[in-house]
């Protein structure tokens, strides 16, 4: 069976560590299809500060990653609700009814996931694909891991080194004016500077 990769998240803004966890994804699934999907507004967030195409937009550095690397816009079309992973899954299972949909999420998403709507469907719609960001974080994961297997979850987890950032510290940096080429590529960098995004002037 072809297998495709959903990789979702504000990406606000996406950075390197993104594209270290998808490439990881990508190396250890072999995936036909991967499609990077940006959120509207997430259930668990406040809305975000940017708005969702310019994440969008941004998100196209992900194809550096993989050629096979769609930009899905299907949440833009629901962007006053709240969308939730499971409703996803089934818009996305109808379009791709003859593909395994793996879901890959960082390991701070699997400590939350039994909060998530009808996530024990969730389940049964996509095998889960989860790295921790921290070696202190291997236990819990492990703990994590064993108690979706035992809601019927099928589990990948993935081996990668982390980038240790994040969108909401790099938001920070970047408000402050610090340098953070270290840890977006040009291309995002360039698209902040010339649509003044995160405090540009």
């Amino acid at each position: 069976m072809k297998k495709l990769l959903l990789f979702g998240g504000a990406f606000n803004p996406p950075h390197k560590g993104h594209s270290r966890l998808l490439s990881s994804a990508c190396e250890t699934i072999s995936p036909d299809v991967i499609l990077v999907m940006p959120s509207a507004t997430s259930p668990h967030k406040k809305n975000a500060e940017v708005n969702f195409f310019h994440r969008a937009n941004m998100s196209q550095t992900f194809k550096d990653v993989s050629p096979k690397v769609k930009i899905s816009l299907m949440e833009e079309r629901g962007r006053k609700r709240r969308n939730y992973t499971y409703w996803t899954l089934k818009r996305i299972k109808k379009k791709y009814f003859d593909h395994k949909i793996i879901l890959l999420i960082g390991s701070d998403m699997l400590d939350s996931f039994k909060t998530w709507n009808r996530y024990e469907r969730v389940l049964k719609l996509a095998d889960i694909a989860v790295a921790s960001r921290y070696e202190e974080g291997a236990v819990k994961l492990k703990k994590s891991i064993d108690e979706m297997c035992s809601k019927g979850g099928r589990i990948i987890e993935l081996k990668y080194n982390p980038l240790e950032i994040s969108s909401s510290k790099l938001r920070e940096m970047l408000y402050s004016g610090e340098d953070v080429s270290r840890f977006i590529d040009k291309f995002v960098a360039d698209y902040i500077s010339e649509h003044k995004l995160y405090g540009g002037v």
